[in-house]
């Protein structure tokens, strides 16, 4: 069972990734691409609650649409949002904040559901437990990875989008 897991490289390398494009704060780097600091925590509240639509929405749909196609459109488009978040100034249109926010926060809630679904689907529910903490476990690495990365980035060039084209 871990050789098939290991094998299969799209999901050994797709959750870290997966994991580094959620560490920085959107409010953060909604703050660091001009937004104030009000608007910003906005960002943070409406991808939360945007995560929510993402987990009932996606939820529903894994069960009549192919899981690993859904997880695909998942990555997609979080890599628009953060590609449409690098792009946001302080007077550019709040359509692209909106966008930011429906992208992001319903796949972010998406991937909550997805990731463990397409894992159970792959390989069955008879180790499930053992590959997930061990697909967990390389998620970590992103996680600490992440955060250290893009706040050298940030200290050395005083501004995110370095780190937010990293992510991408």
């Amino acid at each position: 069972m871990h050789a098939i897991l290991l094998a299969s490289r799209c999901l050994f390398f797709c959750f870290p990734a997966h994991q580094l494009s959620h560490l920085c704060s959107p409010g953060a780097l909604s703050h660091d691409r001009g937004l104030e600091a009000h608007p910003a925590a906005f960002v943070v509240s409406f991808v939360t609650a945007g995560s929510v639509l993402g987990r009932v929405g996606f939820g529903w749909l894994s069960d009549v649409l192919s899981k690993t196609t859904l997880l695909m459109i998942c990555f997609l488009a979080q890599f628009i949002a953060i590609l449409i978040l690098i792009q946001v100034r302080r007077d550019d249109s709040i359509l692209y904040v909106i966008s930011f926010i429906l992208a992001f926060g319903c796949t972010y809630g998406a991937l909550s559901v997805l990731r463990p679904t397409t894992v159970a689907e792959f390989y069955g529910r008879d180790k499930f437990g053992t590959i997930w903490g061990f697909l967990q476990g390389i998620s970590v690495f992103g996680g600490v990875a992440g955060p250290v990365v893009v706040g050298l980035i940030y200290d050395l060039q005083k501004s995110y989008r370095l780190g937010l084209i990293f992510l991408v």
